[in-house]
């Protein structure tokens, strides 16, 4: 008979407790380095915003959280891909 309160049970309460509850957004060292690889190469505006981000930190944080994949750059991953469980034998 299973435990009353599993390995996922523990692993799902804290996962809905970061995604309550979320890290604030900040440029993490990954973030930091996609900007200043990729501001160059992009057209003036975001070249602009790219080269200042202490002035655009607010509207680049608000693109990528805006995606899924951007999420992660700025921010925790809230969120399990994938539960994989196993059974006694």
């Amino acid at each position: 008979m299973p435990a009353p309160e599993t390995a996922i049970d523990i692993l799902t309460n804290a996962i809905v407790r970061l995604r309550a509850n979320p890290f604030e957004a900040r440029f993490s060292e990954s973030m930091s380095g996609f900007i200043e690889s990729l501001g160059p190469e992009m057209p003036f505006v975001q070249r602009m915003a790219f080269a200042n981000p202490w002035l655009f930190k607010g509207m680049i944080v608000g693109i990528y959280e805006s995606s899924a994949g951007g999420q992660c750059h700025g921010t925790n991953h809230r969120g399990a891909n994938h539960y994989s469980g196993g059974h006694e034998r």
